[in-house]
């Protein structure tokens, strides 16, 4: 057979698979709405995973713009009729994980709170196995979206109580993340502050595995401060020194995407080393102080393919 035959084959095989799929989700959607029974209709593994597998296949190829994210809400809404207790361990605890990042990421482009964000969600799966540094900076992200959609106008003390719980829990996750870095003794795997220090990392930083279920965490740690340092200046007189903090780590972002492409390793990114390095250049884009930075933002995410083909408004 020819790879032509091959393709084709595959396409079917593609199709026949989101048949199935789409039947079971209904299936399951519906008897959770209309069941009086006490018990829930959980859906199995298999199924989460049926679902799991379509959306990894959308990334590496999608079918049309977007269409990862269609897959993505129908494993969380199977991942949720399983509910909170059954991700504490096993293959529904790295599922979770897994979903757990993609929607952080969803939520804060799109200004549209996740089904994770709740405390129950932020809570119970993590009985068995404590959080991350990174987990904990993904509760952070949670509550930073529904403070960035509009209108964010007028002080008040809840908003700036919000603000100081924010700041303490980012940087309580820094501590905690840099004693896992330690253990693991990898302080040499960070981003680099300065373009100088490009050329003292391995590729393997850039390249990110291409694992959709892991992130540059240096990375999405200068984005999540960028977006916190976005929300005071738009409340707060000017801030020269915020105004350059944000600047600098906005830079340290730049920098590591500059990195990227003087190394020609554009074109060995897969879509899960892609959306590591797009989500804190688009924070970049949207929140830096400075025109010249956003600009040069929108430039290598272009240069990346994301935005034409991925910057639609999500529903």
């Amino acid at each position: 057979m020819s790879n032509e035959a091959f393709c084709r084959e595959a396409d079917k095989c593609y199709a026949r698979a989101l048949q199935i799929q789409q039947s079971c989700v209904r299936r399951h959607s519906q008897k959770s709405q209309n069941t009086l029974e006490t018990t829930r209709n959980v859906p199995t593994e298999q199924d989460i995973c049926a679902s799991l597998l379509l959306m990894y296949y959308e990334l590496l190829k999608p079918t049309t713009i977007g269409s990862w994210m269609v897959h993505m809400r129908g494993t969380v809404g199977l991942l949720m009729l399983s509910g909170p207790e059954k991700c504490q361990q096993g293959s529904y605890y790295l599922m979770f994980r897994s979903l757990r990042l993609l929607t952080a990421y969803v939520s804060i482009r799109s200004g549209l709170p996740s089904c994770f964000a709740s405390s129950e969600w932020c809570i119970v799966p993590f009985s068995q196995y404590r959080k991350t540094g990174v987990d904990t900076l993904f509760d952070v992200i949670y509550n930073l979206s529904s403070m960035l959609k509009p209108p964010n106008t007028g002080q008040s003390v809840e908003w700036t109580t919000r603000i100081q719980m924010l700041i303490d829990a980012v940087v309580q996750s820094e501590n905690l993340w840099d004693e896992e870095v330690s253990a693991k003794q990898t302080l040499g795997y960070r981003p680099p502050l300065r373009l100088s220090e490009a050329g003292e990392l391995d590729d393997s930083l850039w390249l990110g595995g291409g694992d959709f279920c892991s992130t540059t965490a240096s990375a999405v740690y200068h984005a999540v401060w960028i977006m916190i340092y976005h929300l005071i200046l738009t409340r707060a007189d000017c801030n020269q020194l915020m105004r350059n903090e944000s600047m600098a780590r906005c830079s340290s972002i730049l920098d590591f995407a500059h990195g990227l492409f003087t190394r020609s390793l554009q074109d060995r990114l897969n879509a899960g080393s892609c959306i590591q390095l797009v989500f804190p250049i688009e924070v970049v884009s949207c929140y830096s102080p400075c025109e010249h930075q956003r600009e040069q933002a929108r430039v290598f995410l272009d240069r990346l393919g994301w935005v034409q083909s991925c910057s639609e408004p999500l529903e």
